[in-house]
């Protein structure tokens, strides 16, 4: 279909791993400082992709996902929320133990 009318079929689609959308996630949280929802629009990284569709995916457990999840609830379960876009560009960040004095 694809070849046809330069869309792409929706029971073809490639499956995605967690792995992948954290990454693409991160990308977007760099470039954008916020992570990314459902009304995101195109994943820079994955042309063709849009946060919508990869949040369906998610919900209803397509492309070799395991369901139930959100965007959202992805993030909150893997990455903090406390880290600031500065730190995420630099990396420079403390663990929640670091700067900490020992008695």
């Amino acid at each position: 279909m694809k070849e046809k009318r330069g869309v792409q079929n929706h029971l073809s689609l490639p499956d995605l791993t967690i792995k992948q959308i954290l990454e693409w996630a991160d990308e977007h949280r760099k470039d954008n400082g916020v992570w990314p929802n459902r009304k995101s629009g195109s994943v820079r990284m994955s042309p063709g992709e849009t946060w919508a569709i990869i949040e369906g995916a998610l919900f209803k457990g397509r492309r070799g996902l395991p369901g139930g999840l959100t965007l959202a609830k992805l993030f909150a379960e893997n990455r903090p929320a406390n880290k600031t876009r500065a730190e995420l560009l630099t990396g420079n960040f403390l663990s929640p133990l670091q700067g900490l004095k020992s008695f």
